[in-house]
């Protein structure tokens, strides 16, 4: 699964989760938890966000949209795109 179907389908998530992309190929990711990840990753992955902040912008998203007659899959569609094509890495 590529990120931005990932980013797509996520809906929820525990605390102390996060996403990291390699900033040289967005289409690769890695989730895993904080306290064991962040020494671990190689350079080119790069911290987005937690798992739970992400996935409430995507609900954010489809909530606000919801009036459309798209289906939830395909306004997740939009958001992760419109999502992606605005991050840079830090």
């Amino acid at each position: 699964m590529n990120t931005l179907e990932f980013l797509a389908q996520l809906n929820d998530s525990e605390k102390g989760w996060g996403l990291w992309i390699d900033r040289e190929n967005r289409d690769e990711h890695h989730v895993g938890q904080y306290a064991f990840e962040n020494d671990r990753l190689p350079k080119a992955f790069v911290h987005v966000a937690s798992l739970e902040h992400l996935a409430h912008l995507r609900q954010k998203y489809i909530l606000d949209n919801n009036a459309s007659a798209k289906s939830e899959s395909v306004l997740g569609q939009e958001w992760a795109k419109q999502f992606l094509s605005q991050w840079q890495p830090q």
